[in-house]
């Protein structure tokens, strides 16, 4: 999976894969990944290892951002997003219905793909504020080329 992470030891740097991006994408994201919060779901932001520039990770366990991510597995022409923030966003039915797990949030309305995955510990601190201050990161940022339906 692309946004597999390891903790390296109690509060060192969290591994995060970082996409091979081309020249530009690798530049919009490397823009954003700059801007983010040094807070998000009330936690901490955290290093990152490889330090790629294009990934962030917040608390422990982490909430771990990839920008250059791949397209949902369950994201098909019907899919539905939801617009917070400017950017339309994405998260698997099955996740949704799993209340209890982990949960991947894309911002799908934009290109390269923002994804954000929440660990299940994380889940009752609000998708909904994370959404609403990384998407105006999204839209300043990334190309906008898929509207939210």
């Amino acid at each position: 999976m692309l946004a597999a992470l390891l903790l390296a030891g109690c509060g060192g740097a969290v591994e995060v894969a970082a996409p091979q991006l081309p020249g530009d994408d690798r530049e919009r994201c490397e823009s954003l990944v700059a801007e983010l919060p040094a807070e998000l779901f009330g936690q901490e932001r955290r290093e990152v290892e490889p330090d790629a520039g294009t990934t962030a990770a917040w608390g422990d366990p982490p909430v771990v951002l990839v920008c250059g991510a791949d397209e949902p597995e369950e994201y098909d022409e019907f899919a539905a997003c939801t617009p917070v923030g400017g950017a339309g966003w994405f998260m698997p039915d099955t996740q949704l219905r799993e209340t209890g797990g982990p949960i991947e949030i894309t911002a799908m309305s934009h290109t390269p793909r923002l994804q954000v995955r929440v660990p299940a510990e994380r889940r009752a601190s609000g998708a909904d504020s994370a959404m609403a201050a990384l998407g105006p990161l999204v839209v300043e940022h990334l190309d906008e080329t898929l509207p939210c339906h």
